[in-house]
């Protein structure tokens, strides 16, 4: 194998590896913000269980306009929140598929579909048979696909954004509700 050649390969290596590094922070972005969620949840939850637990028997007294409020805009926020986790699991989902212009029977020895599909002694004697001419190719065409994949984990990761900002917003309103109504209890 030539020098031009090997430094090539480990040149288009490294980009892969690097490549591969930002799905890792791609995926811990989206994780973080589920852990977020369930803080928001969690808070909320515990806000509206004291606010419910402060307003003792239920009657029909207490459907006030401020209460009608916060339920509609609780039950909205749950609505939120499941776009928030679905976002999010968006990111997380594994893209096993290989892009459209690159499905020709395209069989790498680096991606793991196309090598678990394969049976291990078929996969040993094509490996070893490759030359690095051949190597270099499949490098390749997995920085394509794989940049491919993490393009779209960024594109679903800036759609999680709207989706907590909206999500916080309301819990911020509903807080203010709920303390508001805490007030009038005060009284």
């Amino acid at each position: 194998m030539s020098e031009n050649l090997k430094d090539k390969i480990e040149l288009y290596f490294n980009v892969l590896t690097r490549i591969d590094s930002n799905i890792e922070i791609a995926d811990l972005k989206a994780t973080t913000s589920l852990n977020l969620m369930i803080a928001v949840m969690a808070v909320e939850s515990a806000v509206i269980g004291g606010y419910l637990g402060s307003l003792g028997k239920f009657s029909i007294e207490i459907l006030n306009g401020v209460n009608v409020l916060i339920v509609i805009l609780l039950i909205f926020n749950i609505l939120l929140f499941f776009q928030w986790y679905s976002a999010s699991m968006n990111v997380l989902r594994p893209n096993l598929s290989v892009t459209k212009d690159s499905q020709d029977n395209y069989q790498s020895f680096i991606f793991f579909k196309s090598i678990q599909s394969m049976n291990l002694n078929d996969f040993i004697t094509k490996a070893k048979s490759n030359t690095a001419e051949d190597d270099l190719s499949d490098l390749l065409k997995q920085i394509h696909i794989v940049s491919k994949i993490i393009d779209d984990k960024y594109e679903n990761y800036k759609k999680i954004n709207k989706w907590v900002v909206s999500t916080i917003t309301i819990f911020l309103i509903i807080l203010v509700l709920v303390f508001s109504q805490f007030q009038g209890v005060a009284k």
